[in-house]
């Protein structure tokens, strides 16, 4: 674009058939010239800055995730955006909607944490024993799994623990006493005390 002329002009391309061609589906380009008065400068110069407000249905990349509130060009979200659903102008009700929305999310994590944070304290003053049979030499037969400790909160404690959120850097295959970590939440870990005994 050059400003400093008085005259703004474009240059623009038309699609038009050649007469002098039989052929109706091939079609040519020719090149014309425009002046527009100077006025038009500071109109397409807006038209260039102008922004548009959108809430994003699908993530999209380099820009946002979905149900982000974004300012774009008013081009990007007419001609790519909002054609392709990508995304809605961003009204009053839509940014009300998110907000609610965000507001219920933001209020479902803080419940789920403070459970977690609840049933890690209650784990963390249990003391779980499991019986085990042995061999002459003292070694258990077998093992005790993730999953037998699971079994034995949910049959003992009453608590339901997927068995893997019960972090066994390997079996326990001997009696005594081990400190167990339970994940109950990706940032709040307990510490189940285990005692594994003899089979009476």
């Amino acid at each position: 674009m050059k400003f400093t002329n008085p005259q703004y002009h474009i240059y623009y391309t038309k699609r038009v058939a050649n007469p002098a061609d039989t052929s109706k589906n091939k079609i040519y380009e020719r090149k014309s010239l425009i002046e527009l008065p100077p006025i038009f400068e500071i109109t397409l110069l807006y038209e260039s800055y102008k922004k548009m407000k959108v809430l994003l249905k699908e993530d999209v990349k380099g820009q946002g995730k979905k149900g982000d509130i974004l300012n774009v060009s008013d081009g990007y979200a007419r001609n790519f955006l909002l054609p392709k659903k990508l995304a809605v102008v961003a009204d009053a009700k839509a940014e009300n909607e998110i907000k609610t929305k965000k507001e219920a999310e933001l209020h479902r994590i803080a419940e789920e944490k403070q459970r977690a944070k609840e049933l890690g304290e209650k784990l963390s003053q249990v003391t779980l024993k499991i019986a085990s049979t042995s061999s002459p030499d003292g070694k258990l037969y077998g093992s005790v799994t993730s999953a037998n400790i699971a079994e034995e909160l949910k049959k003992k404690e009453n608590i339901d623990i997927d068995k893997r959120r019960i972090n066994l850097e390997e079996h326990i295959k001997s009696y005594g006493t081990y400190i167990v970590e339970v994940k109950v939440y990706p940032e709040i870990t307990a510490h189940l005390t285990v005692v594994v005994t003899a089979n009476k």
